[in-house]
């Protein structure tokens, strides 16, 4: 039995290191461009259930693992507030801001705007990511891996991808966008992968 693997991310090309290694195990997967680039998180979500009925429909799955990129692990947060968990094996997320990140400030669009996060103010998150983490139970927070570097150079500070009762992994000397590209990275994703229980 070999786990499903629903990809997110901003863009289908992030995913030329990791592709290759599921398919030489036999994984079945599916990428989820999150367009438009500067829409509402929350909007991403019905393009995730798609994706997610459509590899559950071609594998004879009733569940998926999802492997996502930066504001693309919100999306899978985003979209499990909006759809349940049921379908959620695991939900892997690779130098995500769950709590937001300064940078945010600079970039335009709503979902920027979703992740923004405030220096020298408490709560530092802001009101949307609050909300989302509020909906969220212990349960739905056990599915998910959260894998982050202490060198990433676009999440600020880095310990925002640190997900209270996630598992939460990190890595030293892998930027941003590098997480998708690092060998080490790849490997623990994979063992994630096989020691996920995807339901049949």
């Amino acid at each position: 039995m070999h786990p499903h693997s629903s990809r997110l991310d901003g863009a289908a090309g992030y995913c030329t290191d990791l592709t290759p290694r599921l398919d030489a195990a036999r994984i079945s997967h599916a990428t989820v461009d999150l367009e438009p680039l500067t829409g509402d998180i929350d909007d991403y979500a019905p393009r995730v259930q798609a994706a997610v009925e459509a590899l559950c429909a071609a594998t004879g799955s009733a569940q998926v693992v999802i492997v996502a990129h930066s504001m693309g692990g919100l999306v899978a947060r985003a979209w499990m507030r909006a759809y349940g968990t049921q379908q959620a094996a695991r939900v892997i997320t690779l130098g995500t801001p769950h709590h937001g990140t300064c940078l945010a400030a600079f970039g335009i669009g709503l979902n920027a705007a979703q992740m923004r996060r405030a220096a020298r103010v408490e709560p530092p998150e802001c009101a949307w990511l609050r909300d989302l983490a509020q909906g969220e139970d212990a349960q739905a927070r056990r599915l998910i891996t959260s894998l982050y570097s202490h060198h990433d150079n676009i999440i600020a500070p880095q310990t925002s991808s640190e997900l209270p009762g996630a598992r939460n992994l990190a890595f030293g000397g892998v930027g941003h966008v590098a997480l998708g590209r690092s060998a080490r990275v790849l490997d623990v994703v994979m063992a994630e992968l096989a020691a996920a229980r995807v339901v049949q």
